[in-house]
């Protein structure tokens, strides 16, 4: 059994493709709902959903318990780049519980979709790890390790979505925003955000002297332009990579 764990990204689509082209059954497309996704996000999600389906792979949603939003209340604090406990909490533990409970004996291999050209980190990388320690020693397959972006790029165009110029939108706003996503924060987010800043009495981000989310959004969208790093470089720092965020 082949167990695509993704976030609906372009990694997640360009290995979705890549599984249908070769024909690698029976497969699921495991997901977790952190509860935190950007407010239109969900359409994009159900989209490529039913695409999977249709291709005869499988499709499973799991529920971070009562997602990040509750996570932040309960420990009084916002994730920090340097400390990003936000990922095992909301994708490791029910990902490993709902491994163990269709997979008793390990013998399921995950796929993921992290391209070597993707981050430094990953470099050091290898497209197969025999015994992952985050996936309880179950075999970890990257296929996709030697893609180049533009062949990347060609796999989710056979699958017919948009490249996206972001990271999966799965949390947003992410604690790894740019400058240039946390300026085309959707007035939706920009609320939430601000409740829960409300509710536990700090900030979500502390740099450009942050007093809130907005005080960030105004800051950003004066900031002057500049090119931002759109790479995954940034997860590699945290704990999220292990799990794929923003794939």
């Amino acid at each position: 059994m082949y167990i695509l764990i993704g976030n609906y990204g372009n990694e997640t689509v360009a290995l979705l493709q890549w599984v249908i082209e070769q024909s690698l059954t029976p497969c699921r497309l495991v997901s977790v709902d952190t509860q935190w996704a950007a407010h239109d996000w969900l359409m994009r999600v159900m989209q490529i959903q039913h695409y999977a389906r249709r291709h005869e792979v499988m499709v499973e949603v799991l529920t971070a318990g009562k997602g990040f939003a509750h996570w932040v209340a309960q420990k009084k604090e916002f994730p920090t780049r340097k400390f990003q406990w936000c990922a095992g909490i909301l994708k490791g533990l029910p990902l490993n519980a709902w491994l163990d409970d269709i997979d008793p004996l390990g013998q399921a291999t995950i796929l993921m979709g992290k391209l070597k050209v993707g981050a430094r980190a990953y470099q050091r990388l290898s497209a197969v790890i025999e015994e992952s320690e985050h996936f309880g020693d179950r075999k970890l397959w990257f296929p996709l390790f030697e893609h180049s972006v533009a062949e990347r790029d060609q796999l989710i165009e056979r699958a017919g979505f948009p490249l996206l110029k972001h990271r999966s939108l799965e949390c947003e706003p992410c604690i790894h925003a740019t400058k240039t996503e946390l300026a085309n924060l959707a007035a939706e987010d920009i609320q939430k955000t601000v409740r829960l800043e409300a509710l536990i009495q700090q900030p979500m981000f502390t740099f450009a002297k942050s007093q809130g989310i907005q005080a960030v959004v105004q800051w950003a969208q004066q900031a002057a332009d500049e090119s931002i790093d759109q790479s995954m470089e940034a997860f590699t720092m945290g704990c999220g990579s292990p799990w794929g965020c923003g794939e």
